[in-house]
């Protein structure tokens, strides 16, 4: 039998008030009952409790891991939080007719 899978339903807005939240909460709610029957794990990860400044990092992303390293806690933590999973769900908001700065910053 193969390792159980995880998916992160990520919320990416940081704004006050937000309804990422809520939003996320619904899809995971509606995906629950068939990621259970298939093996898969789904959680809730909030770009807000990462505190990510605009790209601050001396290094390319690209580069990382494989020619250097992340240099402060907030990346680390960031990046150690995303790998843990197999796939991703992006609740993103709209602003202005495109995705939100924080979206674009964390994937980022």
């Amino acid at each position: 039998m193969s390792a159980p899978k995880s998916i992160a339903i990520v919320i990416t807005s940081t704004r006050t008030p937000r309804v990422g939240p809520n939003v996320a909460a619904f899809v995971q709610n509606k995906l629950r009952l068939e990621g259970e029957q298939a093996g898969i794990s789904l959680k809730l990860v909030d770009v807000a409790d990462y505190n990510l400044p605009l790209y601050n990092e001396p290094v390319i992303p690209a580069m990382v891991p494989a020619q250097a390293s992340f240099s402060f806690e907030h990346s680390k933590a960031w990046s150690a939080e995303m790998g843990q999973h197999d796939g991703y769900v992006f609740v993103i908001p709209e602003y202005n007719f495109g995705l939100s700065g924080a979206t674009k910053n964390a994937v980022d």
